[in-house]
């Protein structure tokens, strides 16, 4: 009697499902880095100016939080009025999409921002590490909530749904008016 070859249906389920996790993560690094990177080196800057001097904890973590959100949504309005179509008559038109994509993350982010980087400073004895590990985890909650709108929103839509395999993209733009 000769032994059964052995199947690995999970096995081969579990690794498309990575690969397919590693796709989605790319296409948000993608979405979401330039941004994020900005507010990162706005926060930097911020807490090395004020490194020396001895300020009240609560008040450096809200403004830190303040200086990253305005320096995150720069960004984000820059990148979007770039984009194919971005052209000046669009300004309502991004406002409204960065709304629909942010708002509801940002609710989370009012109260979540100043408590991490305040938590941060608390934590590390150097205001800019404390500061970026507090901003790291209000990204986490952030973040969530942003992908989930933007999906949710229509901005981001599953293409190629077949055989297992699909990737996110940005959603087409409608064919402009002859």
């Amino acid at each position: 009697m000769q032994p059964t070859p052995i199947s690995r249906p999970c096995s081969i389920g579990v690794r498309s499902r990575l690969a397919r996790l590693g796709e989605r993560g790319l296409f948000w690094v993608k979405r979401y880095a330039a941004q994020d990177l900005a507010s990162k080196a706005a926060v930097l800057g911020f807490a090395s100016t004020f490194q020396a001097a001895e300020l009240d904890p609560t008040w450096l973590a809200t403004s830190s939080a303040l200086v990253e959100v305005l320096a995150f949504y720069v960004i984000a309005w820059w990148r979007r009025r770039r984009a194919p179509g971005g052209d000046a008559t669009s300004r309502a038109a991004s406002l409204v999409a960065l709304l629909r994509e942010y708002g509801p993350a940002e609710l989370v982010d009012l109260a979540a921002r100043p408590a991490a980087m305040a938590l941060g400073l608390a934590s590390v004895a150097s205001p800019a590490a404390g500061l970026m590990l507090g901003s790291l985890l209000a990204d986490v909650a952030f973040y969530a909530v942003a992908i989930a709108a933007c999906q949710l929103g229509g901005l981001a839509v599953e293409v190629g749904a077949s055989g297992g395999r699909s990737e996110l993209r940005e959603p087409a733009k409608p064919a402009a008016a002859a």
